[in-house]
């Protein structure tokens, strides 16, 4: 028994670990993402490049940023769902009622 609560213990880690690689991942990715964009659009659409400071600067909010996104949903216990339904503030109702309607068996 001993060695089984080991193990669920290290798997846990081993899902935390899994996750913080693909959030990593998320966040390079989205990065380098925004600074092909960026790029794109200050060579063909502005036709003016901006500094290399000034892209680093954004690159790095939007990272920043991505990653505490990121971080947050990974976190979260409870579904989405529940969460969209507190912001569209939509009512939603269980089909059988919480409470005791018949009579008591004692």
């Amino acid at each position: 028994m001993g060695s089984l609560c080991g193990r669920s213990g290290s798997n846990k880690k081993r899902v935390k670990h899994i996750e913080m690689e693909t959030l990593f991942s998320v966040v390079i990715f989205s990065t380098i993402l925004f600074v092909v964009i960026k790029m794109i659009e200050m060579k063909f659409i502005q036709k003016e490049m901006k500094p290399v400071k000034e892209i680093v600067r954004d690159a790095v909010i939007v990272g920043v940023s991505v990653a505490v996104a990121s971080f947050a949903v990974v976190t979260m216990d409870k579904p989405m769902a529940g969460f969209m339904n507190a912001i569209t503030e939509k009512q939603v109702l269980s089909a059988q009622a919480p409470v005791f309607t018949d009579n008591p068996g004692f």
